[in-house]
């Protein structure tokens, strides 16, 4: 039953369906931003090797491109 009668004799939705359903929506945004983050690491790799470069640390946040270019620095 979709709908359930209150106290008062109204009708409501179901509590159970409200649980689950913002439940579900809770879950799907979370899929959602995970599997965005994973489209864009994928694209970031691409964007590296189409320069010649290799990516280096996965799916960490410090990751980054290393390129065959070599940058003179005084450390």
């Amino acid at each position: 039953m979709i709908f359930v009668r209150g106290i008062k004799g109204d009708l409501k939705l179901n509590p159970t369906l409200k649980f689950w359903g913002i439940l579900f929506l809770v879950v799907a945004a979370i899929v959602w931003m995970f599997k965005e983050r994973a489209d864009s690491l994928q694209e970031k790799v691409a964007k590296c090797e189409e320069r010649g470069g290799a990516w280096v640390g996965g799916a960490l946040q410090m990751a980054f491109c290393e390129t065959d270019e070599k940058d003179e620095k005084d450390w």
